[in-house]
């Protein structure tokens, strides 16, 4: 998700966690797999198994991810962070 400073939706993180939780509990899963910075489960009470995952990401071709979130930005108009 990218963000703009000063967008019009600021961010609440008690808001988007209680409607990650909500969205979450919605699903039909077996399994919650976690593969954020943070482990989700501190803050969010999930109602099925969740399990912390990492991974890494090899460029292997074009386009790259910087690529298309450059790509994606400027199509927005949004001045990414990087």
């Amino acid at each position: 998700m990218m963000s703009t400073h000063g967008g019009s939706i600021p961010f609440n993180p008690n808001t988007q966690t209680v409607a990650l939780a909500e969205t979450i509990h919605r699903t039909p899963a077996d399994v919650v797999l976690i593969a954020t910075p943070i482990d989700l489960r501190r803050l969010v009470d999930f109602d099925k198994p969740a399990l912390r995952v990492r991974y890494e990401l090899q460029v292997i071709g074009t386009p790259t991810l910087a690529e298309v979130l450059l790509h994606v930005a400027d199509a927005k108009s949004v001045k990414p962070v990087l």
